[in-house]
């Protein structure tokens, strides 16, 4: 509901006519269930978790589809009015519930499809979440999902993951993957993955990611303007990030005692280059060019704890014959 009220206020104090906002994110959903819809066959049984407020015209297309359609949502009005609406249309008010996305409780093998729109990414317990889809799907089934990619500083998205990470996770939870796609056409900002999947067998005993090591909460984070934090060279600051133009330029990071890794957060793009990120005999390297930008870390583990005040330095060493320079735009460093 916080979530809610806070993108509502935000979309007024934007200066946008609310009701034609609205009525255009109504037909860019729609328009990705009709994406999802190729992965469904007419006459499925099919789950949409995290439905969030649903409307008149996706009712309609899902009346075409002839699918036996069922809600999942943690907000209790959401669900009241999907119950309410979805009854006008002849569904059943059992097929509306009120739960979190890790509590799947449907009998196994249950679907033919499930849909789900930003909503996976605020799981309290990902590998969880992702093999109860697998139990709930027939074999064969397909699940459609979108996601925000990469790091952000909204609380409500706990995990920090790029597409291939996602992706991994997904064939690890006993999932091929049919397609993929990045775009900008639906999230508010940013960009999204949305992944089309197939079950074709169980869950793997164990996920080759360690999801806990990609969760923002086991990290400090801090601000470029951080006291912590030293900017050489010419750079240019904005709300959430500095830009770093001039060929030599550097960040230096000072580390509390006991400290083993650093995250430095960058917005990777097609003005980034190649940096090196190091302290002491430890050192990792990084290509941040990227044809649709997105903000993710670069991991640098030390070999032994950090001294109090051991310093990481972050600078350029070139770029990739794609980039247009050796920029760096960093937002902000995480230590654990």
């Amino acid at each position: 509901m916080e979530m809610t009220r806070t993108w509502y206020n935000n979309l007024l104090r934007s200066g946008r006519n609310v009701e034609e906002y609205i009525a255009g994110r109504k037909a860019a959903y729609l328009e990705r269930w009709r994406e999802a819809g190729r992965y469904i066959s007419d006459g499925g049984r099919v789950l949409d978790v995290g439905g969030g407020n649903i409307f008149t015209e996706l009712l309609t297309y899902f009346r075409s589809r002839d699918w036996d359609y069922w809600f999942a949502d943690v907000g209790a009005s959401e669900t009241a009015h999907a119950r309410d609406l979805g009854g006008r249309f002849g569904y059943d008010p059992a097929h509306f519930s009120q739960r979190l996305n890790h509590e799947l409780h449907y009998d196994e093998a249950s679907f033919d499809g499930v849909f789900s729109s930003h909503c996976i990414e605020h799981s309290m317990d990902l590998p969880l979440t992702l093999r109860q889809l697998n139990r709930i799907l027939k074999q064969g089934g397909n699940v459609v999902i979108s996601i925000p990619i990469g790091w952000d500083r909204q609380p409500n998205h706990p995990y920090f993951l790029m597409e291939n990470e996602w992706m991994t996770l997904l064939e690890d939870a006993g999932f091929r993957i049919r397609a993929y796609q990045i775009g900008s056409e639906y999230p508010e900002s940013g960009q999204d993955l949305m992944i089309a999947a197939e079950k074709v067998g169980p869950p793997a005993d164990r996920f080759r990611l360690d999801v806990s090591r990609h969760v923002k909460t086991s990290y400090r984070f801090r601000d470029f303007r951080d006291p912590t934090v030293r900017l050489l060279g010419e750079s240019i600051d904005r709300d959430d990030h500095v830009i770093l133009n001039s060929p030599d330029w550097r960040i230096e990071i000072a580390l509390e005692a006991g400290e083993t890794e650093a995250l430095p957060v960058f917005v990777r793009h097609s003005w980034s280059g190649v940096v090196c990120v190091k302290s002491g005999a430890d050192a990792v390297y990084g290509d941040m060019f990227r044809a649709q930008a997105a903000t993710h870390p670069l991991r640098l583990t030390l070999s032994a704890p950090a001294q109090a005040g051991q310093i990481v330095e972050i600078f350029p060493v070139g770029k990739n014959e794609l980039s247009v320079a050796a920029q760096g735009v960093f937002v902000g460093v995480m230590t654990h």
